[in-house]
């Protein structure tokens, strides 16, 4: 049985919602952000190594497009990992809070 919640609002009608189904939508906006994240990364990276080209530092626009994909990488691998890690937790049938897992 999953906890609840009873939500009224404007004393019109009363309706009981799940904590688990207010949850499971808070995993897709994760990946969202993450997604931002990393193309942020890759068009930040990417825009200033089209500014130092066309400044004429070929040296420093290299430098510029490797760090940002390495940025967009390390962001998101750390969060297939994550994921990754959150899946073989359920399967194995731990249960994690925020800090502690049984």
């Amino acid at each position: 049985m999953h906890p609840t919640t009873t939500v009224a609002i404007a004393g019109t009608h009363t309706t009981t919602v799940a904590i688990a189904d207010l949850t499971s939508g808070s995993h897709m906006l994760y990946t969202v952000i993450v997604g931002i994240l990393v193309l942020a990364a890759l068009a930040a990276g990417g825009g200033y190594a089209v500014v130092s080209l066309a400044g004429g530092k070929v040296g420093r626009a290299i430098v510029a497009g490797i760090a940002g994909a390495a940025v967009a990488t390390i962001i998101g691998g750390g969060y297939a990992i994550h994921l990754a890690m959150d899946n073989s937790m359920k399967k194995a049938g731990f249960t994690c809070s925020s800090q502690y897992c049984e």
